[in-house]
């Protein structure tokens, strides 16, 4: 039964991350922004590609600087609450996640985060996989 039940949330995964990609390829991603606590969000953001990473199964290493970030920067403290669609972040952060995992074998997938701009919030998602063509990458 356990295996059968992480088939199938792997196939509602891929189902979901493709039906994602899609949206996002075609600017249809509809965002309902509300108040977000930020701790809980990044801490949220860290679990969830964590266990993208480790449930893809290729020997990949995680590594986040999301923890660290939070230590080093009073930007938790002065933004308690960000505005957000907390659901389609954590989708698109998560589809990238997976894309990047499923392309490495015995590596790392990188998620970093840094203030960028006038209080934006970047990630970035990098892995040591086989890469995009150019005709990949000027589609993304």
């Amino acid at each position: 039964i356990k295996d059968s039940l992480n088939c199938i949330e792997s196939l509602h995964l891929i189902a979901q991350n493709a039906q994602d990609a899609y949206m996002l390829m075609q600017c249809q991603l509809e965002c309902s922004p509300h108040p977000t606590n930020l701790a809980a969000f990044l801490e949220s953001i860290h679990r969830r590609v964590s266990a993208v990473v480790t449930h893809a199964g290729k020997g990949n290493c995680f590594v986040s600087n999301i923890k660290s970030f939070m230590q080093r920067t009073d930007t938790v403290h002065q933004f308690p609450y960000i505005i957000l669609d907390t659901d389609v972040v954590l989708r698109v952060v998560t589809s990238i996640a997976n894309n990047a995992s499923r392309f490495t074998s015995y590596g790392t997938v990188s998620l970093n985060l840094d203030i960028c701009g006038k209080g934006n919030l970047c990630f970035c998602i990098s892995d040591t996989g086989t890469g995009m063509s150019p005709e990949e990458r000027a589609k993304a």
